[in-house]
């Protein structure tokens, strides 16, 4: 063997009952796309914030409100359809 090679570790699927430690490359790539759009978003509300002022933040208390006012609709909707089984 070659000197500074260190083998690759022969992995067996183990059923241990325990979470893997394992990323894939799959994951990685929607770890990094997720925080990529995350900080874009937190950075876009940093920006209306400096150029709006105060009417950024009644903006997104009102995106808050009518998302609140959409999950409570299909809540109503999904117990509606199934009053023999609660939704949650």
């Amino acid at each position: 063997m070659a000197q500074g090679v260190i083998p690759a570790p022969q992995s067996t699927p183990q059923i241990t009952g325990q979470l893997r430690r394992e990323v894939g490359l799959t994951s990685l790539m929607f770890i990094s796309l997720g925080s990529i759009i995350g900080s874009g978003w937190l950075l876009g509300a940093l920006l209306a914030a400096q150029i709006a002022g105060d009417r950024s933040v009644l903006r997104f208390e009102g995106q808050r409100t009518a998302s609140l006012l959409r999950r409570g609709s299909r809540f109503r909707t999904d117990a509606g359809q199934n009053p023999e089984k609660p939704p949650i």
